[in-house]
C-alpha cells in the first residue's frame, strides 16, 4: 500500500515532464501552388494533413519558394462493360506535376479516386508528401 501512495504522486509528476520534451516543430517547406483558388486551398490543407505524419510542414510562398505544383483535377473515364452492356464510369483525378525552384522537373503524379474529387485531392497530396519526403531523406544521406 506504501508502494501505491509513492507511486501516485510520480505518476502525477511523469506528464509534466514529458511534455517539455516535443519534437522540435518542422522547419516549413515554401511552396507555390499553380491552380484555382479553391483547389489552392484544399491541396494545401491536405498537404499539411499528410505532411504531419511525416514531420513536414508547408507554406504558400510567392517568391523565394523550393518547390512549384502545378495542380488540376478533373475526370477521367473509365469504359465498363457489365452483362453486355457499355458505358463509362468517371473517376475524380488529381494531377500534379511538382518542380523545383529553378522550374526543372522533378516528377508528376495523376491520382485517381472514384467516389469524389475530395478524394482524389488528398491522395495526390498524400503522394506528393511521401515523394518530396523520399527526395529529402536522400539528400540528406549524400555526402557533399
Amino acid at each position: 500500500m506504501k508502494r501505491l501512495a509513492l507511486l501516485g504522486p510520480l505518476l502525477l509528476i511523469f506528464p509534466v515532464i514529458s511534455a517539455g520534451q516535443r519534437a522540435p516543430t518542422p522547419e516549413p517547406t515554401k511552396i507555390l501552388i499553380e491552380t484555382n483558388e479553391w483547389n489552392r486551398t484544399r491541396l494545401l490543407d491536405q498537404l499539411n494533413q499528410q505532411g504531419a505524419k511525416h514531420g513536414m510542414k508547408f507554406v504558400l510562398a510567392e517568391q523565394g519558394y523550393e518547390y512549384r505544383i502545378r495542380f488540376a483535377t478533373g475526370k477521367t473515364p473509365e469504359p465498363v462493360v457489365v452483362q453486355d452492356t457499355g458505358g463509362a464510369l468517371d473517376y475524380d483525378t488529381g494531377v500534379a506535376t511538382v518542380y523545383d525552384s529553378e522550374g526543372r522537373e522533378l516528377f508528376q503524379i495523376k491520382h485517381e479516386y472514384r467516389h469524389n474529387e475530395a478524394g482524389a485531392i488528398s491522395g495526390t497530396a498524400k503522394d506528393i508528401v511521401k515523394r518530396l519526403g523520399k527526395m529529402n531523406s536522400e539528400r540528406t544521406k549524400k555526402p557533399k
